[in-house]
């Protein structure tokens, strides 16, 4: 079975963890549900094929793995957020990390 390409929104949901600290901070910043972001989330993990966050009681932190593709995310959604504001359209597809991680960009 293949893995699917993450979405760019999974990637703002990494940040979002990642800059929040916890699920539940960065669940209420996106405007949507606790389940729905572990879920994505947990879809990410898989489609890199490691953990991405150190889980606790009081809060994520971003694993070795989970640093160096928020970095990568970051200026991708920096990249994608420049472009869109440009007035671009059409899609793309970005390749991060290599060949661990492909990451289709399409505007909504």
């Amino acid at each position: 079975m293949t893995k699917s390409a993450p979405r760019l929104k999974h990637l703002c949901y990494l940040l979002a963890v990642a800059d929040e600290g916890t699920f539940t901070k960065a669940a209420e910043h996106l405007g949507v549900t606790h389940p729905a972001l572990s879920r994505a989330i947990r879809s990410l993990e898989d489609a890199v094929g490691t953990a991405l966050f150190s889980r606790a009681p009081h809060g994520a932190e971003l694993t070795e793995a989970g640093r160096m593709l928020s970095q990568e995310a970051r200026n991708l959604v920096e990249s994608a957020d420049a472009a869109l504001a440009h007035g671009w359209a059409g899609a793309s597809t970005v390749a991060v990390f290599g060949d661990v991680c492909t990451v289709e960009a399409v505007p909504a």
